[in-house]
């Protein structure tokens, strides 16, 4: 599907065995309250979006494209927008991967990177996540209430126990 404009992802539905790719060049909305965008599929690369953006857009003074995802919406997808902000808020659940100029996560979000995913583009490519931390606690989290306290942050250690998965590129 080829979207020029703004596009609203509510009640979409993706049947068992199919597939939906978006390629959008303008904002992408999904919020729903308890609603979801009907995915029969649990691999993410049966929805794949691409932001089309692109960065002499950005530079010539466009505004640039937002994607969202709110309101305790769910979504297993995989997002492709390096010019785009996207916002994942409002408790939503986000299964698969995401790239953009920036990524926003507000709200109780639930973001679990779709391990299937690693290989998606096939071959060795050049930047791929590595590895990964999932944080299950609170007391895991940074604390950017007062920046000044960023001088004294000690990264949790997450190495010890061997449920715990580390985060990384690897080139």
């Amino acid at each position: 599907m080829i979207v020029s404009g703004d596009v609203d992802l509510s009640n979409v539905v993706i049947n068992a065995g199919s597939t939906l790719t978006i390629y959008v060049d303008g904002n992408l909305g999904h919020n729903q309250g308890s609603n979801t965008i009907n995915n029969a599929n649990s691999e993410s690369e049966s929805l794949l979006i691409y932001g089309t953006q692109s960065e002499a857009d950005v530079t010539g003074g466009a505004v640039r494209q937002e994607i969202s995802i709110s309101g305790g919406a769910g979504m297993t997808a995989a997002i492709y927008a390096p010019n785009a902000n996207v916002t994942i808020s409002g408790a939503a659940n986000f299964n698969g991967a995401a790239v953009a100029n920036q990524i926003t996560l507000n709200g109780g979000v639930m973001f679990h990177y779709d391990e299937g995913l690693a290989d998606f583009y096939g071959g060795d490519p050049t930047f791929k996540i590595d590895s990964w931390t999932e944080i299950y606690n609170k007391e895991d989290r940074i604390d950017f209430s007062d920046m000044r306290a960023l001088s004294y942050f000690t990264p949790p250690d997450f190495s010890a126990p061997d449920d715990y998965p580390s985060f990384s590129f690897g080139l």
